[in-house]
């Protein structure tokens, strides 16, 4: 939610300082159509319970294929950002059994107690990628969900979301203002003084 609220700035203000929606139209990524892909598999692994593997399988796949999409267009402004986003986030997940860890308290401070049944150690929150960890419990707790944010609406970030908003920010004002393909712009020909 929050990631679609500061993309939406992010387009804003880069249409009012002269950024063109034509521009999200030929970003000039290499392999783009594998984030589509790879966002599919994360939707899917929300949702999905059984088997028990499963969800943690795609978490996983699609880390690697956004990883690779960043890595094919690492000149592409915003992509080291949005790559070391990822990172952080899927060396957090890894070390904690596939899924990002959240402590009950950081979900009683963003105000989103009613999205969990209990506080028993290694339950997955439903509709999300986290899973209940003390803090004595999470592996990489400065990688994990612990940033709380109550406006525009209670959520708990990472260090990497913070990192792949960034980017993504970066990537989208780039792209309305002509300049995603990490290619140099054509420079216009001056007329002789």
């Amino acid at each position: 939610m929050i990631l679609l609220l500061l993309a939406s700035v992010a387009v804003v203000v880069a249409l009012l300082t002269g950024g063109r929606l034509s521009g999200l139209a030929a970003p000039g990524l290499r392999v783009g159509w594998l984030a589509f892909v790879a966002l599919a598999l994360q939707v899917c692994a929300v949702y999905a319970q059984q088997p028990s593997w499963l969800p943690r399988t795609l978490l996983v796949a699609s880390h690697v294929m956004l990883l690779a999409v960043v890595f094919f267009n690492t000149r592409v402004p915003g992509a080291p950002l949005i790559g070391a986003g990822l990172l952080a986030n899927a060396a957090a997940m890894l070390a904690n059994g596939g899924y990002m860890p959240v402590t009950p308290d950081a979900v009683a401070r963003a105000g989103l107690e009613s999205l969990i049944t209990t506080t028993d150690s290694g339950v997955r929150i439903l509709g999300s990628k986290d899973i209940v960890l003390s803090a004595a419990e999470t592996r990489l707790a400065i990688l994990t969900d612990t940033l709380v944010m109550r406006w525009p609406t209670g959520t708990v970030l990472s260090i990497g979301d913070v990192l792949l908003a960034l980017g993504v920010c970066w990537f989208l004002i780039a792209a309305l203002h002509g300049g995603s393909s990490g290619q140099p712009t054509e420079q216009k020909e001056q007329a002789p003084l």
